[in-house]
């Protein structure tokens, strides 16, 4: 009976669709050396009117596509290229590659149609979630990565009953923590907007169990604090938002609105441990005092 079923009509046709969209319609290496028109058009056609045909979409093997999609933005679509600082071998490099411009055009669909099939259905899968960590761990470029880390930020922003328990589970604050190393201030910026998401979505023990057995706000200043002699006027804004637990998706780089009468500090005597956090305070509050200086 199961031989039967599986050289049905039905069958071969579910086989053979599934074979031409991993072999063929999502395989980098057939697309990568076409004129960046067509590439762009196929990334198009995938983030705007793929999803959208349930015929064709029901036979896309989900996880798996995920995961060989963040293949494709590591390995094919890099803006820079990440063997040197990453020690990642990258692919596409045989022939012609689409100018920067188009790459980054490219890479926006590319995850716009990510971000799409992760929260098709119930949301994100817990391998799904792993990728996109594992890219973000293992990739140093600034160029490379604050696109990705945005799209992660979206997710956690508008999807979190799902992304919060995976993110907990695939211990992805630790992947915010290589992030506040970076170098780069807007790296560093998203890596705190995330953490803020991922902690005023979370319940009050969440957070407690992630934060305070490892002593994290203690890593936290020490991080902020690598890469700056003095807490920089967005870094604070983003610290202000983390402790009052309104988070934005826009980085602000003026003085912040002030605080409405029903803002407080969420729970400071479980995760705003002064005595941790000691040295940053003064400094956001000095920090504070000089702002307001200068508006007189």
């Amino acid at each position: 009976m199961y031989l039967i079923y599986l050289f049905s009509p039905l069958c071969i046709y579910i086989y053979t669709c599934q074979w031409l969209l991993d072999h063929v319609l999502f395989n980098p290496a057939l697309w990568i050396y076409t004129p960046a028109p067509v590439q762009t058009r196929l990334y198009s056609y995938l983030a705007t009117e793929f999803l959208s045909d349930t015929q064709i979409y029901s036979n896309v093997r989900r996880v798996s596509t995920v995961l060989q999609t963040v293949h494709t933005l590591k390995y094919y679509y890099w803006v820079t290229n990440p063997r040197n600082k990453s020690g990642i071998i990258p692919k596409g490099l045989d022939g012609p590659r689409p100018a920067q411009k188009d790459i980054l055009a490219i890479r926006a669909y590319i995850l716009l149609f990510l971000k799409q099939l992760i929260m098709v259905g119930y949301g994100v899968k817990d391998d799904e979630l792993q990728s996109i960590l594992n890219y973000l761990t293992t990739m140093h470029e600034d160029e490379n990565l604050h696109d990705v880390l945005q799209m992660l930020i979206s997710l956690m922003s508008e999807h979190p009953s799902s992304m919060v328990p995976a993110f907990d589970v695939k211990f992805g604050v630790r992947c915010i923590f290589k992030l506040l190393a970076s170098e780069s201030q807007l790296i560093r910026l998203q890596a705190l907007k995330l953490l803020g998401f991922f902690l005023s979505r979370s319940t009050h023990k969440r957070k407690y169990d992630v934060m305070s057995p490892h002593n994290l706000y203690t890593l936290l200043a020490e991080r902020l604090l690598l890469n700056e002699d003095s807490l920089s006027l967005p870094t604070y804004n983003v610290l202000y938002e983390i402790m009052t637990e309104h988070i934005s998706q826009q980085i602000l780089y003026t003085r912040h609105p002030e605080p409405e009468s029903h803002f407080r500090l969420e729970n400071p005597s479980k995760y705003l441990n002064l005595n941790q956090i000691s040295d940053l305070l003064v400094r956001m509050k000095l920090l504070t005092l000089s702002v307001k200086s200068k508006d007189f």
